[in-house]
């Protein structure tokens, strides 16, 4: 009797009487990092790389080269109003065409992501991912990171590519400033800078993309090197 009145009694309680939350248990915390100064930080996220090789930046990088070199030569034969010409028609087109077309590139919903979105430099990457890794661990000159990707029998031989590297980019720089020297002529070559702008906008924009490609790269290589230790 006494058991059936003491059940009928928890029954008339409210649900939250009758249940306990434990305050460690009310909230599930995430996993923390355990760094090497004893701090507990998140989990980085990692955040996608802002450089990507669309079908409309190729398209953008082809018309500004197949603008600048018939200037070039153009105003290189003495020629006036072709140079001209090409601005105020093909310049002007380009211009208008970009200020109508780039807003597509960031639309939501998104609108031809095969030609705005997609990165072509991923199949690149898959095509060459360990040489790509290989050349790019060499290139920055970072031997903590070739100590970390290289066996340690083929560090000598990677050191030598590396220094191959180095000398065959300035090898091409010096054969390419001794060709518009022998060619223009040193007073020329200087006047000629001077005149064409479309050759600065070009070597700025070459330099853009390797620093984007290095910038692609080295997402790869971003993030903590030794296994995180959780914290629950």
């Amino acid at each position: 009797m006494s058991v059936e009145l003491r059940s009928r009694a928890r029954a008339s309680l409210p649900l939250a009487a009758t249940t306990r939350v434990l305050p460690e248990q009310s909230e599930v915390s995430e996993p923390l990092l355990v760094g090497e100064s004893g701090d507990y930080t998140p989990h980085p996220t990692r955040s996608e790389s802002p450089f990507k090789i669309t079908c409309w930046k190729l398209l953008q990088t082809s018309v500004v080269l197949g603008l600048g070199a018939p200037k070039a030569w153009l105003s290189y034969a003495g020629e006036d109003i072709g140079p001209t010409t090409l601005d105020l028609v093909v310049g002007v087109i380009f211009v208008i065409l970009q200020i109508w077309i780039s807003p597509l590139e960031n639309a939501e919903p998104p609108v031809m992501p095969w030609f705005f979105k997609d990165d072509l430099s991923i199949h690149l990457e898959r095509s060459v991912d360990h040489d790509w890794d290989m050349i790019y661990a060499s290139s920055v000159l970072s031997p903590g990171r070739l100590d970390a990707y290289l066996r340690p029998v083929n560090f000598v031989g990677f050191k030598i590519l590396e220094l191959g590297l180095v000398m065959f980019i300035i090898s091409m720089i010096l054969f390419i400033l001794m060709v518009f020297i022998t060619i223009l002529r040193e007073q020329m070559f200087v006047i000629w800078l001077l005149e064409l702008g479309c050759w600065s906008m070009i070597l700025g924009m070459v330099i853009a993309i390797l620093v984007g490609v290095f910038k692609f790269a080295a997402d790869r290589w971003s993030g903590p090197r030794r296994r995180p230790t959780l914290q629950t």
